[in-house]
């Protein structure tokens, strides 16, 4: 089991390093001079220039929007699942799926305080903060794609075990409308 955890680990650590150096290249540097003037076609994955600023607000929205989504997976945190393990299984990637996106809300909450803030205690706190959620979000992301493939996997695997109820026929044409 362990082995096949590892493969998994590596597998998505190899598909997350392109996303980083992929978002890194279009911060880090001026992009302007890749595109000449009348060109009539850029590439395909071409990203205009962003500053540091604008990078940390989307950063900020895209982390709410992940840790709401995120929630919504919470919802089921009751429901009855097949065996103990899957409800156990359910509940650790659902707390993942939230918890991740909420430390990016933090990183760029810190982001926001540092670049804002005039006192250097605030900005040395904020700044060994900032550092401490990058390194946990560098750590957490494969963690987070295995969460979400756990979930995936989890409301399948719950299909073999509905309740009597889910086979019920049900006659649509009395709760609509029609001719």
């Amino acid at each position: 089991m362990g082995g096949i955890l590892s493969v998994l680990f590596c597998l998505t650590l190899g598909f997350t390093i392109p996303i980083f150096e992929r978002v890194n290249d279009m911060i880090g540097r001026d992009r302007t001079q890749d595109v000449a003037e009348g060109q009539m076609r850029v590439a395909t994955f071409f990203a205009s220039p962003i500053s540091a600023p604008e990078s940390t607000r989307i950063m900020l929205v895209t982390s709410i929007i992940g840790a709401v989504f995120g929630g919504i997976h919470c919802i089921g945190w009751n429901f009855v699942f097949p065996t103990h393990t899957e409800t156990i299984l359910w509940r650790i990637s659902a707390t993942v799926v939230t918890g991740i996106p909420f430390a990016a809300f933090l990183t760029s909450f810190m982001n926001i305080i540092e670049e804002s803030s005039k006192s250097g205690f605030i900005r040395s706190f904020s700044a060994v903060g900032g550092f401490l959620s990058m390194v946990v979000l560098a750590l957490g992301i494969p963690v987070y794609v295995l969460a979400r493939i756990s979930l995936l996997t989890g409301a399948f695997i719950a299909l073999r075990n509905l309740p009597p109820g889910a086979y019920a026929l049900v006659k649509w044409t009395s709760f609509l409308p029609h001719v």
